[in-house]
């Protein structure tokens, strides 16, 4: 079982259109202790993000995450922005080429570890990516 841990944002739009299926139920939240998790990259993308501090714009990676849990997996989503720490260490954990330019073709389905920590986003707490580690399971 998979669960949807991401809170959608205008970028976190899917391909295909969306048809409602009658259903008024929440999909069900978990929420994963702070520690060492294995992840796979199911979702890769770029975005222009605002810069409340300078007015202008940034570069932002937009991961999508299947955190692989004993209770049940859960999707994430990870936006950072490009050339941060953060993002350099996702390069460094799925040994990503030197050179190469990311995209979901060479990024979706590569495997590596994560620390996850808490966040309290306004009327929730969500799991959020500290760092990317390298991990044994690629």
């Amino acid at each position: 079982m998979t669960i949807n841990n991401s809170i959608s944002s205008k970028q976190d739009v899917p391909d295909a259109p969306f048809i409602w299926n009658g259903s008024t139920e929440e999909a069900e939240f978990f929420l994963l202790p702070p520690g060492y998790y294995e992840f796979e990259t199911i979702g890769f993308n770029y975005s222009e993000r605002n810069n409340s501090y300078t007015g202008g714009t940034y570069l932002c990676i937009e991961l999508r995450l299947k955190i692989f849990h004993k209770d049940g997996d859960i999707v994430i989503n990870c936006p950072m922005p490009a050339g941060s720490r953060l993002a350099n260490s996702y390069f460094n954990a799925i040994d990503f080429p030197i050179g190469m330019e990311p995209s979901s073709r060479n990024t979706v389905g590569t495997r590596a570890g994560c620390r996850l920590a808490q966040k309290k986003v306004t009327v929730k707490t969500i799991n959020v990516v500290e760092k990317f580690i390298k991990s044994n399971i690629n």
